[in-house]
């Protein structure tokens, strides 16, 4: 069984800190050179300090367990005018094909939703084909960049947003 939670104990910001971490070394796999990208800037500082921007009343960082293990996690955080802004997606390999990320993807959606924000954006690297399904089929849409983008990121990064 898959259960959903709000980070909130220490223990349940341990396990978002190791699926982050773990989500990191993924992407380094697939470009070694993504370690320069501003997704991963200032990472362990975020981390260090959780919930920080993904905690309430403006973020979420959900937690999904599988009969008690960490399992994936998702976030967002606020830009301001009802935007949010999804980060770390990450599932475990031993836990994709049971739904995980679709769920986590769903439940924030309820969440943002819920606390009034009109559009949910997120940028996800190119490779990641899987995040890139479960985004569309949660509805969102391959957009424009929404600022000038680096030369860094050209080729190397999809923008998808979603209106709520």
């Amino acid at each position: 069984m898959i259960s959903i939670e709000q980070i909130e104990t220490v223990e349940q910001f341990e396990a978002v800190r190791n699926l982050v971490r773990e989500f990191t070394n993924f992407a380094l796999t697939l470009d070694p050179d993504a370690m320069d990208a501003h997704a991963f800037a200032g990472l362990e500082e975020q981390l260090a300090d959780l919930p920080g921007i993904f905690g309430p009343p403006d973020g979420a960082f959900l937690l999904a367990t599988m009969n008690g293990a960490p399992a994936g996690c998702v976030a967002y955080f606020s830009h301001g005018s009802g935007v949010c802004e999804v980060k770390r997606m990450y599932v475990r390999p031993e836990y994709r094909g049971y739904h995980v990320g679709s769920q986590l993807t769903q439940s924030l959606i309820e969440r943002a939703r819920a606390q009034g924000y009109q559009k949910m954006v997120l940028d996800t690297f190119h490779k990641l084909e899987a995040a890139q399904y479960i985004y569309a089929k949660a509805g969102f849409e391959v957009c424009a960049p929404t600022a000038e983008l680096p030369a860094f990121y050209e080729g190397k990064v999809v923008f998808m947003e979603l209106t709520l």
